[in-house]
């Protein structure tokens, strides 16, 4: 008789204790809704957790909590909504409850409410019931399309750049030539350059300038067109130059005037050979355009001598010193920098 007594009360209490699943009270929520919940599902088979953090998704729930049951309470202004997630069956219960109005204490049978409907729930549960509505499975993301590797491409190489470059110049120019205070005139150039290596060739005419003799007015006037060879230091947007020069000048007298009873002689010209050296400087105000100022000596031989009234005049220098500044066009340029490797 004894041994199955013990037998009934094993069958009575094996299904309890077999049957006992896992719900846990999830998010924030209010002290006496908790106890009201905790006394309904106290003689559930229900083994009831904590967590007082806020809900995650519904979708991270499903894969994240180990609990069968998720439960947790959200506030509306007229009430209360009841979630409940069955994770085992991806099944989900939300039911409202409305605030009852003309009641001394209607949070009390608010909280009420919400553990009786929850029991219910359980014990639906809990005979193989189901709940609430399926949470469909999420569509998974598309994978991206493969995308095919752009086919290299080469550089094109760098366009050539010129390392010469040839430039036709107009000026005016000046010299110092010990007999008239200065010969004076327009100048023209024509230079060529190919790397550091300078080569040209300029012309120079003068207006003429008058001076003074005994019994007379003498007009002097040189002219003259030099080659030059030499080189230069390009630091763009500026060049130093130099050059040696070799040429021809033509060194013209004529009388302009005579005092009485002499007589004006024919006018002269003396062709004289000229070297000499300069030094210069090249301004780039673009590509296409430079200014340049020259400065430099020619030595002459042979000289002129100018006479008046059977006396000397004057004598020139021997060296005679000019200047030169002119505005250049580059028909043919280059680039100041070498393109990137």
């Amino acid at each position: 008789m004894f041994r199955a007594a013990l037998a009934l009360i094993a069958l009575v209490a094996l299904p309890s204790m077999v049957s006992a699943q896992s719900l846990t009270l999830a998010g924030p929520m209010d002290e006496t809704l908790e106890t009201r919940i905790r006394g309904q599902l106290s003689d559930l088979p229900w083994t009831l957790a904590r967590d007082p953090s806020p809900p995650p998704p519904i979708q991270a729930v499903l894969e994240a909590s180990e609990s069968r049951v998720v439960v947790w309470v959200s506030r509306t202004e007229s009430g209360a909504v009841l979630h409940l997630l069955d994770r085992e069956e991806r099944r989900l219960l939300a039911r409202a409850f409305d605030r009852p109005t003309g009641e001394a204490h209607p949070d009390s049978t608010l909280y009420e409410s919400i553990a009786v409907s929850l029991r219910s729930s359980l014990r639906a549960l809990s005979a193989g019931g189901t709940i609430g509505v399926v949470v469909e499975q999420p569509e998974p993301e598309p994978e991206p399309p493969e995308v095919e590797p752009e086919p290299e491409v080469d550089d094109p190489p760098p366009e050539p750049t010129s390392d010469s470059f040839v430039a036709l110049g107009v000026g005016w120019w000046g010299a110092l030539d010990g007999v008239s205070s200065l010969q004076t005139g327009p100048s023209g150039s024509l230079s060529v350059g190919y790397r550091a290596l300078r080569v040209g060739a300029a012309f120079q005419f003068a207006l003429g300038t008058d001076i003074e003799g005994p019994g007379a007015e003498i007009r002097l006037a040189r002219h003259g067109i030099v080659l030059e060879l030499g080189g230069a230091i390009d630091r763009r947007p500026v060049e130093l130059t130099g050059a040696v020069r070799v040429g021809a000048f033509v060194q013209r007298r004529e009388t302009v005037a005579v005092d009485p009873p002499l007589i004006a002689t024919p006018g002269s010209r003396v062709v004289s050979a000229a070297i000499g050296a300069r030094v210069g400087i090249r301004a780039f105000l673009h590509d296409h355009l430079s200014l340049r100022l020259d400065v430099g000596a020619d030595g002459l031989a042979p000289r002129p001598r100018y006479e008046a009234n059977g006396g000397l005049v004057a004598e020139p220098w021997t060296v005679q010193p000019f200047l030169n500044l002119s505005l250049e066009v580059h028909a043919l340029t280059r680039s100041g920098r070498e393109p990137p490797p």
